[in-house]
């Protein structure tokens, strides 16, 4: 069916390389324009500039002690985004250094206040917030996570770059690799792969 509703279109767009091998197994023959998603690179990094002195007081305020490493996503808290992997590999390290910090809202928030609470893991939810507010959390974070099981495109990846935090993403994280090179600004996990 894919094959018979790409011949309705003269020009396709794509993304990211995940976005041109879908298009090529589907359409291989159709011209194609790349047309990058994009967030707002200079609104975050001005952002950061002026939020990079009041880390520790956002820190403090938030109730994140100066030695515990700050693990950030934002997103929805729904299962296909995986909030709840997070979690489970900080409990398979065991090491109470560690805070988890969700920015989002969604029907796994109640499970993972069970799981925090039924396993001692500092989790901070944050709720949804605007693009503005979320300057925060990126700006106090030490390391970010996307641990989607599907996500073509997360902007909050984008955005996180915008903040030099190393990330660990998915593999099926469809911009994964156009955006991370492993080992150098982050890895490309295994969906499911806690270790």
């Amino acid at each position: 069916y894919l094959k018979i509703f790409f011949k309705c279109f003269d020009l396709l767009f794509y993304s990211c390389s995940g976005n041109l091998k879908f298009l090529n197994a589907f359409a291989n023959l159709k011209p194609k324009k790349y047309a990058p998603c994009v967030v707002d690179n200079n609104f975050y990094r001005e952002g950061f500039k002026k939020r990079k002195s009041a880390r520790v007081k956002i820190r403090e305020q938030l109730g994140i002690k100066k030695n515990e490493i700050v693990l950030l996503s934002v997103g929805k808290l729904y299962e296909r985004k995986r909030p709840l992997d997070i979690l489970k590999s900080v409990r398979k390290i065991n090491n109470d250094r560690f805070c988890i910090l969700l920015v989002g809202n969604g029907q796994q928030k109640n499970e993972i206040i069970k799981y925090s609470n039924e396993n001692n893991i500092k989790t901070i939810l944050a709720g949804h917030k605007s693009s503005n507010d979320v300057i925060d959390y990126f700006s106090i974070a030490d390391v970010y996570l996307q641990l989607s099981d599907y996500d073509p495109s997360p902007k909050s990846l984008n955005e996180s770059m915008n903040f030099s935090l190393p990330v660990i993403v998915t593999k099926a994280v469809g911009t994964c690799d156009d955006l991370v090179i492993n080992g150098f600004n982050g890895f490309k996990v295994p969906v499911g792969n806690i270790n």
